[in-house]
This record gives C-alpha cells, structure tokens and sequence, in this order.
C-alpha cells in the first residue's frame, strides 16, 4: 500500500514520502512503523495548517508554508512549485511586472489566496485554457482548501488531543 502525503491533501496520483519530503523513503527502524511515520506527517501538516491562514497570508509566507509543505512530504514538487511561486517577491517586480500592469510590489501584505486562486480558475475556465492548467489550478485550490478546513477544525477543537501535542 502506497500512502503518500499527497494523498492527505486529496491528490492520491501525486506521490511524495512521508519520510522527508524530497528525500527517498527509508525502511522504518526497530520501534517505529508507518502508522508513526503518518501520525508525525499528520501533526506536521497540522502544525503547517495552524501557523498559516490561507484566507490571511502574505506572498512572502505563502512560499515558506509551501516549503514547509513541501518538505514534510504533503505536496509534490510541481504543486510546490505553483504555490511558492510569488511574483512579488522578485526586487525587479515593481520595474518589470508592476511597471505593465500598473501595480506595486506587497510581499508583506496578508491577503485571501483561497479566494485569488479561485478567481484564477474562473478565468482559466472563462477563457478556455487547457486541461492542464485548469487541473493543475485545481489541485492548488484543493491542497489551499484542505488546509483552510484543517485550520478551522483544529482551531474548533482546541481541547483535541492534537492541539494540545502540538501546544495550540
């Protein structure tokens, strides 16, 4: 049986190991198993879900919850890639990007990236584009929504054993 940290996050054919993120799959040592290997890959996602609001985040934290993500194993290398990717943190944006589309630069400014990948879609789908980006757009919104449901059932249960593991 393949359980991978994708699979948490709703995208059981985007493998990643719970063992690390981007390192190879280990063979569990005397005194562990996998049902340790994804109690500790739960908490991690769970920690990840707690400190960052995805309905209240910065370009700038967007791209660490992504590593974060990334590294405990939760999201694939391509889905890594297209949350951490944040314009706005490129020094030229202002000159380059901003400049054209008569925008600023606020890498620091919380806002809804649940609702702007939304919007995303809406367009993606209003102008025809392929199924390729349209799925990738999709899992995005689904890791962003998995997340933004985890945080608003583990902050309802604040009295569960798991927030108190992980001091919330």
């Amino acid at each position: 049986m393949n359980i991978t940290g994708a699979t948490m996050l709703g995208f059981p054919d985007q493998p990643c190991n719970y063992s690390g993120g981007n390192k190879p799959a280990s063979t569990p040592t005397i005194g562990t198993s996998l049902g340790d290997s994804l109690s500790e890959s739960v908490k991690s996602i769970s920690a990840i879900a707690l400190r960052y609001d995805v309905r209240s985040i910065t370009p700038r934290d967007m791209a660490k919850m992504s590593q974060e993500l990334y590294d405990s194993g939760a999201i694939s290398l391509k889905n890594h890639a297209f949350i951490s990717f944040q314009p706005e943190l490129n020094p030229s944006y202002n000159a380059t990007i901003g400049r054209f589309t008569n925008t600023t630069a606020h890498p620091d400014i919380p806002r809804n990236f649940l609702d702007e990948w939304n919007d995303r879609l809406a367009e993606q789908l209003k102008n025809g584009a392929s199924d390729e980006i349209v799925n990738n757009t999709r899992q995005v919104l689904s890791i962003l929504d998995n997340l933004n449901v985890l945080r608003k059932t583990m902050l309802s249960r604040k009295d569960s054993v798991l927030c108190k593991q992980l001091q919330v």
